[in-house]
């Protein structure tokens, strides 16, 4: 959408919100198009930091898709790296591996997240 597209979030969630109510009224909740909106609106979600209202909205886009389509279709891999991007966002590393399913995501080094923190300078250990 092109309000998403400008940054402009506030204006187009309730577009998101009606294209995800007109699609599972037409196609049902459970439906591939009804999971498009989901994945879109959990991306906008993501793209705004709000991580907590992304997640739930991605795992149930993921949930339709990887049941309707292979995992190597664009769509589940698309859910897939969402959902890596949003676990890590929550620290939640390890899920976030698994979604990422050897994808490369750029901006997101996986690695390095979880890689054990040393206690650097300003650190109250002594």
């Amino acid at each position: 959408m092109l309000y998403d597209a400008q940054s402009q979030f506030e204006r187009a969630e309730p577009y998101y919100r009606r294209a995800l109510e007109l699609r599972e009224k037409s196609n049902g909740p459970e439906s591939l198009e009804a999971a498009r909106s989901l994945n879109n609106l959990g991306e906008m979600y993501t793209a705004k930091r709000q991580y907590e209202k992304a997640e739930p909205l991605l795992k149930h886009a993921y949930a339709i898709r990887s049941t309707k389509l292979p995992k190597e279709d664009p769509q589940v891999r698309q859910t897939m790296r969402n959902l890596a991007i949003t676990y890590a966002a929550l620290g939640q590393i390890p899920l976030a591996e698994q979604f990422a399913d050897g994808q490369v995501i750029e901006g997101l080094n996986l690695k390095l997240l979880s890689a054990p923190q040393s206690p650097g300078r300003g650190s109250d250990k002594k």
